[in-house]
């Protein structure tokens, strides 16, 4: 699964963040080039917006609970920070299993709103006959109200439809659906933050970062997530997962 992560990644040509030790100096985490339109490119409008809202409400978090240093300049707990990547994958994983359900859903709308090619023909038939009486009787050639088309309904938006759901519903698109997903997202963000990720208070490092540093690897992470709920689907059709 994980190699078929990293195919994906290679496929829009991105490189993936390596551990971050090898990108650290003097406490001072650099990552560059951004790649933001290269990692945004895999998502459509509405889930960017998302994700866009997802990452200032981050670097704002990040701003306010750290020391004030200067506002082009971050400085957060490796623990919290490997958090935080962790809770973007799922974030990504998230979005793309609510999209999918949405789009299926406006699908299904849509089907239903076209009538089949018969009862059209028959409907409209009707429709010019009422139409023809009412002219014949003296009426004003206006449709009544029965014989008016109805009004088609836009179909709400992503972030409309996702502020809709249900507690049950949102933990059902949130819950990895296997054991070998979460195991996975663990061992990666192992291998990026070192697989000593049992900090204390007292020998929990901070990092330095500058927003668009952060932006990076939480693009990637949210990435990684998506590419995670495509993996873990095609996988599953052929070797059965263990449920989570």
């Amino acid at each position: 699964m994980y190699m078929l992560i990293v195919y994906k990644f290679f496929k829009i040509e991105v490189p993936m963040v390596p551990n971050l030790s090898k990108l650290i100096s003097n406490r001072r985490l650099e990552i560059w080039p951004s790649r933001e339109t290269d990692l945004e490119s895999i998502h459509g409008p509405e889930v960017i917006e998302l994700i866009r809202e997802h990452l200032t409400s981050i670097i704002r978090w990040v701003h306010k609970n750290g020391p004030k240093i200067n506002r082009s300049t971050l400085r957060i707990k490796r623990l919290q920070f490997s958090r935080i990547y962790s809770a973007s994958i799922m974030f990504g994983y998230f979005l793309k299993s609510v999209s999918i359900r949405h789009r299926l859903e406006l699908t299904l709308t849509h089907s239903q709103e076209i009538p089949p090619p018969v009862q059209f023909l028959n409907a409209q038939l009707t429709s010019t006959q009422n139409q023809e009486q009412e002219e014949a009787v003296g009426g004003s050639g206006e449709m009544s109200s029965s014989s008016k088309p109805s009004s088609v309904v836009n179909p709400c938006d992503l972030k409309s439809y996702m502020m809709g759901f249900d507690p049950k519903t949102l933990q059902l698109c949130a819950k990895l659906r296997s054991f070998e997903a979460a195991n996975l997202i663990e061992k990666h963000s192992w291998a990026l933050f070192g697989e000593n990720m049992e900090f204390s208070q007292e020998n929990d490092e901070a990092v330095v970062l500058d927003p668009s540093s952060l932006k990076r690897l939480l693009l990637e992470a949210i990435a990684f997530g998506s590419f995670l709920w495509d993996v873990e689907d095609y996988v599953d059709e052929i070797y059965k997962l263990s449920e989570n």
